[in-house]
């Protein structure tokens, strides 16, 4: 192998670690750890059926909060805001009690695992 060669297989594997990087900066933006964002991310679940979810778990909002990455309670919010199963959310949510299949709710596999995280933190 020549060093010519030696040196566009070194520059081509460093510009696929580059655009790795990019991509997963793009794909996982970062989400401001500030006081004032921590302020909207809560308005946001308490506007939305997430908080009452929150609560049926018996998730501390603060403690989730505080344990969970906001890029992660950032895309809580934002799933619960696109979801069309209100109706069977609303359901749940009225009846207080987990239900035997909760494959409605496009975050519950989520909170269930980071529920896990928070009782033990």
């Amino acid at each position: 192998m020549s060093i010519d060669s030696l040196s566009l297989s070194l520059m081509l594997v460093a510009l696929v670690i580059m655009i790795n990087v990019l991509v997963s900066y793009l794909r996982f933006p970062r989400v401001s750890d500030s006081a004032e964002n921590r302020a909207r991310l809560r308005q946001a679940i308490n506007s939305l059926r997430l908080g009452k979810m929150l609560a049926l778990l018996r998730i501390p909002m603060e403690r989730y909060l505080n344990v969970v990455p906001l890029t992660v309670v950032s895309r809580h919010v934002s799933t619960c805001q696109a979801c069309t199963e209100l109706g069977a959310c609303n359901r749940c949510l009225q009846k207080g009690v987990l239900q035997k299949n909760m494959g409605f709710c496009p975050n519950y596999e989520s909170l269930l695992q980071y529920r896990l995280r928070i009782i033990s933190h």
